[in-house]
C-alpha cells in the first residue's frame, strides 16, 4: 500500500508538534487530536492521533475560528484562548461562538481511526500510516 501526504487545514494546537487540528484523511477533512500512547506496543514520542471526520458545517466553522485566531496571533497556537484585547468586540464575541459550536459539535461524533502522523511544513500536509493492521479502523456507524 503506497502512502501520500494529506492537506492539512489547520494546526489548532502545538507543544513540541502538532497536537490538534483540521487534516484530511483518505481526501476527507478530519479532526485530528494526539492521544497519548497506550501500552500495547505503541512506542512513548511517537506521534499518535486519533481522527473524526467532520461534516462540512463543522469544517466551515473550524476554517473560521482559524482565520479569525490567525489575524489576531500568527504564530503556533499553544492552546487557549487568543491574546485579549485582540480583535473588534463582535470578533471576539463570533470567536467564542465558533468555539463553543465546534466543542458541541465535535462531541457529537466518534473517531474513526488511531493512526501515526507524519507532518511536513513545506507545505503544511501530513501522512497517515496505520499503528498495526489489526486496528487500522474502527466503526464509523456512529458518525
Amino acid at each position: 500500500m503506497q502512502l501520500f501526504f494529506e492537506r492539512v487545514y489547520t494546526i489548532d494546537e502545538w507543544r513540541a508538534g502538532p497536537r490538534a487540528g483540521v487534516a484530511n484523511f483518505a481526501g476527507a477533512p478530519h479532526f485530528y487530536r494526539a492521544v497519548a500512547p497506550a501500552s500495547d506496543g505503541w512506542r512513548p514520542g511517537e506521534d499518535v492521533f486519533e481522527l473524526t471526520p467532520l461534516s462540512a458545517e463543522l469544517l466551515e466553522w473550524m476554517l473560521e475560528a482559524d482565520a479569525l485566531f490567525r489575524r489576531w496571533h500568527p504564530g503556533p497556537r499553544t492552546g487557549g484562548e487568543p491574546p485579549s484585547g485582540r480583535g473588534t468586540p463582535e470578533e471576539r464575541v463570533r470567536y467564542a461562538d465558533l468555539v463553543r459550536q465546534i466543542a458541541d459539535g465535535l462531541a457529537k461524533r466518534h473517531p474513526i481511526a488511531i493512526m501515526r502522523g507524519h507532518f511536513d511544513f513545506d507545505p503544511d500536509r501530513v501522512r497517515w500510516t496505520p499503528i498495526d493492521q489489526d486496528r487500522r479502523d474502527r466503526d464509523v456507524s456512529q458518525n
